[in-house]
């Protein structure tokens, strides 16, 4: 790929997977050839949403199932999360995560423990709840990317770990697949 000289007279996509492979690359096209010029460097997301855009007639398809992109998963995370934590009592596999967006007496990154900032029990459950979204969102997409087994297990409402596990292990699987089930399940719409 690298050593045709057609891949310098046009622009060219490369999609790697993240921006250590594309400084990579750019360092080893620029130590082959000198230069490394008139080529994009996308993300798979950022490749996905660029070529659905030459087919304006899936439009109407991609409406029935959306593509979730990962800012969006952090968005449909938190709001499910605010619906699971705000009725507990349905979902007790959630406690640890209701206690760890609940517990105001830890104080959370962003007020760095300066008192007067951030001193409203709301905003720092919702600024955790956020951060908690946050890093959920990366996991699933890295699930939905990588762990195929893992999710058409969880989808079939079954365990993915050994039941010899520890208990801990498999407690984190539970919430996580029950909120993953949430999310895409068949008539979600994801």
């Amino acid at each position: 790929l690298f050593r045709s000289v057609k891949l310098f007279y046009n622009n060219s996509i490369v999609i790697v997977q993240n921006r250590n492979m594309e400084e990579w690359l750019k360092f080893e096209i620029a130590s082959d050839r000198g230069l490394c010029s008139g080529i994009s460097f996308m993300f798979q997301e950022q490749a996905v949403r660029y070529i659905l855009s030459f087919f304006p007639d899936l439009t109407l398809e991609l409406e029935r199932k959306s593509i979730v992109y990962l800012d969006d998963l952090k968005i449909i995370i938190y709001r499910k999360l605010e619906s699971i934590l705000s009725s507990i009592e349905k979902y007790p596999d959630f406690i640890g995560l209701k206690k760890y967006i609940d517990d105001s007496s830890v104080s959370s990154d962003s007020d760095n423990g300066k008192a007067g900032e951030s001193d409203e029990p709301a905003f720092i459950r919702g600024e955790r709840l956020f951060f908690l979204s946050d890093s959920i969102a990366g996991l699933f997409y890295h699930y939905g990317l990588n762990c195929a087994e893992m999710t058409a297990s969880w989808g079939m409402g079954k365990s993915f770990l050994d039941n010899s596990e520890s208990s801990y292990l498999l407690g984190h699987e539970k919430w996580q697949m029950v909120l993953w089930n949430t999310i895409f399940s068949e008539g979600s719409g994801y």
